[in-house]
């Protein structure tokens, strides 16, 4: 009896140990696939990465290609009205019809012409004692107006076709077009029609102009 519960006990220990054996590898293996599993969810992170870093280079690159076209675009548009301008061609564009102003022009060198004056086209011809406005200053000679009455485009004016336009009405804004305070708003106060002279609230001080110096604008 003795001998048998000896060998009752050697086997018991035995079958533990081979269960113990048996977790601890079963352990190993659950830590491997969890180290594997963790491998490959880093290598995944890791090419999800690099893939999204290069979609951002590639649209980076597609966005700097499309902006240096529409700047290119932008140039040789402005270089085409450019010339369009200095040659007097007449076409359509995207304002519309653009025409040449008939008329002796002297083509003198802009002074007193800005941008969204009102003006009076003294040249003769289709627009002739017509208003209209700077809608552009294509270069030191010349410009582009929009005429109030249909709303045409008119390339190639110089300054010598064009005068300036007085408000009627007292107490209006009028820019200043030539001396010291060229380019600057002022609030007519009063004006002479027989002197042609005005009263200018030009900030805290009040000047005294010839109606040749200010300019109705839009």
């Amino acid at each position: 009896d003795h001998d048998r519960d000896r060998d009752r006990d050697r086997d018991r220990d035995r079958n533990r140990d081979r269960d113990r054996d048996r977790d601890r590898d079963r352990d190993q293996n659950r830590d491997r696939d969890w180290s594997r599993r963790d491998r490959d969810r880093d290598r995944d992170r890791d090419r999800d990465r690099d893939q999204g870093r290069s979609s951002d280079r590639d649209r980076d690159r597609d966005r700097a290609r499309e902006r240096a076209t529409d700047e290119h675009r932008s140039r040789s548009n402005k270089d085409s009205d450019r010339d369009r301008a200095r040659q007097g061609y007449a076409g359509a564009g995207d304002d519309g019809d653009r025409e040449r102003p008939t008329g002796v022009s002297q083509k003198k060198p802009l002074s007193w012409v800005l941008q969204k004056l009102c003006v009076r086209v003294i040249a003769k011809g289709k627009h002739y004692t017509k208003k209209g406005h700077v809608y552009d200053i294509v270069d030191r000679h010349h410009c582009t107006l929009r005429m109030d009455d249909d709303g045409a485009l008119v390339d190639g004016v110089t300054e010598d076709m064009l005068e300036t336009i007085v408000p009627k009405r007292a107490g209006q804004d009028v820019m200043i077009v030539r001396g010291k305070y060229r380019g600057q708003v002022a609030v007519m106060h009063s004006r002479d029609a027989a002197k042609e002279r005005c009263v200018l609230q030009i900030d805290t001080a009040v000047e005294t102009m010839p109606f040749d110096n200010i300019c109705a604008f839009v």
